[in-house]
């Protein structure tokens, strides 16, 4: 890796870093929720560790026993696990939603606020239909960033070392055998994680694309049946349509490549039903503990994912927050005054005094040097050619612009 790739790639991270400060900033107000979504999400955890040792009761102790009576205290295990199971899981679900849900409501209205804030020229230079994406597509996305990404990383962190702990504790051999199979898993959903995020920013792009040009092309329609132009405006949004279309099946094509994952896990699986089946034929293991470690190694897996796919949600709306904050980072081409003064009573005497004006620096003058006064009372027609500037000294009237002279 040269010295260049090596500060790209440095200056890439701190970039993520701040936009994700900036972003998880929205949940701030909301951290006595937060709290009781980790304290949730613990108890949770600590559940899933509680089914494989349930089936391992039922198989040795009540099972390979003939115990009858225990049969009974299996499934009310069963049964009371599952019911708590339940109910913290709608608890959860209905956490995450009002977290992720009042955060994403701020987020939307201060880029709205934001937007009102803006001067006219940025809504002529900018599509509305992009600017609409924002809120519909952009925002959308960050969603998932605010609704568990912190509260599984560290519920999962915690579940993967409880895991680990009863695995060492039930077998010691077979978890070192389940470990040899993680960092491959691990290495190769990570590898597989980039092309992901790449492809999922092209189907954010191309969808507010998609949205900036058939919102062009409706408040359009008059012009395009005017001139009869509805065969090529089809062809173009087709065109575009087409574009969306293929961003999202690469997309698809790319996710489905995460399945090659269920190989490694799979070869996994079968070390450790070669020798824990060796020991259960020898006598030297439990057929009830043998299956609840295979339960253990399953839910193993599950932390590794999220890890994972943590990160491919970050950085996936690391993408969308950045156009999102880059529009909260517009600053006004008109700024209203530090000290404005006040006017008590409005006479109605206007005065235009050698201004001049120009949409644009490469563009020409839409007025140049224009000297105009109108007395209180006075009523004026504005007479002229397409261009000549009569639409542009309303909006110089109303300070939609500011004159850069005069």
């Amino acid at each position: 890796m040269t010295m260049f790739s090596r500060d790209k790639k440095d200056s890439e991270n701190k970039d993520t870093f701040h936009l994700l400060k900036r972003s998880l900033h929205y949940l701030k107000p909301y951290w006595r929720i937060q709290s009781v979504c980790l304290l949730v999400a613990t108890v949770l955890a600590v559940l899933s560790l509680v089914n494989p040792w349930i089936n391992k009761l039922l198989i040795d102790d009540v099972l390979l026993a003939g115990n009858i009576s225990g049969l009974k205290i299996v499934c009310a295990l069963f049964l009371g696990a599952y019911l708590i199971r339940s109910g913290f899981g709608v608890l959860q679900s209905y956490l995450y939603a009002k977290v992720g849900g009042s955060a994403i409501l701020d987020l939307r209205e201060d880029l709205y606020n934001h937007l009102q804030t803006l001067s006219l020229p940025y809504f002529q230079t900018n599509k509305i239909g992009n600017i609409i994406a924002l809120f519909n597509s952009d925002i959308s996305t960050m969603q998932g960033l605010y609704t568990s990404t912190i509260v599984r990383l560290i519920t999962d962190t915690f579940r993967f070392a409880a895991l680990l702990i009863v695995m060492f504790l039930i077998n010691t051999t077979l978890t070192w055998i389940a470990l040899i199979c993680l960092p491959f898993y691990g290495y190769f959903m990570k590898m597989i994680a980039k092309p992901i995020r790449h492809a999922s920013a092209h189907v954010q792009e191309q969808r507010a694309d998609s949205t900036g040009e058939l919102q062009e092309k409706l408040s359009g329609i008059r012009e395009i049946k005017a001139f009869v132009q509805e065969e090529s405006q089809g062809q173009s949004i087709s065109k575009t349509f087409m574009n969306l279309f293929r961003a999202r099946v690469r997309l698809s094509v790319i996710g489905a490549l995460g399945g090659i994952s269920g190989l490694i896990s799979a070869i996994g699986f079968l070390l450790i039903i070669w020798f824990g089946g060796k020991e259960v034929i020898n006598g030297t293991m439990l057929t009830g503990v043998f299956i609840a470690f295979i339960g253990y190694m399953g839910n193993l897996f599950g932390p590794v994912n999220t890890f994972v796919s943590i990160n491919t949600s970050i950085h996936t709306s690391m993408g969308a927050a950045k156009r999102v904050f880059h529009v909260l980072d517009q600053k006004p081409n008109i700024e209203a005054a530090i000290n404005p003064r006040l006017i008590d009573r409005i006479e109605g005497f206007i005065e235009f005094r050698n201004v001049s004006f120009q949409y644009n620096e490469n563009s020409e003058y839409a007025i140049r040097n224009l000297s105009l006064k109108i007395s209180p009372g006075e009523s004026i027609a504005l007479v002229g050619s397409s261009g000549s500037g009569k639409t542009t000294m309303a909006m110089l009237l109303l300070r939609f612009y500011d004159p850069d002279e005069g």
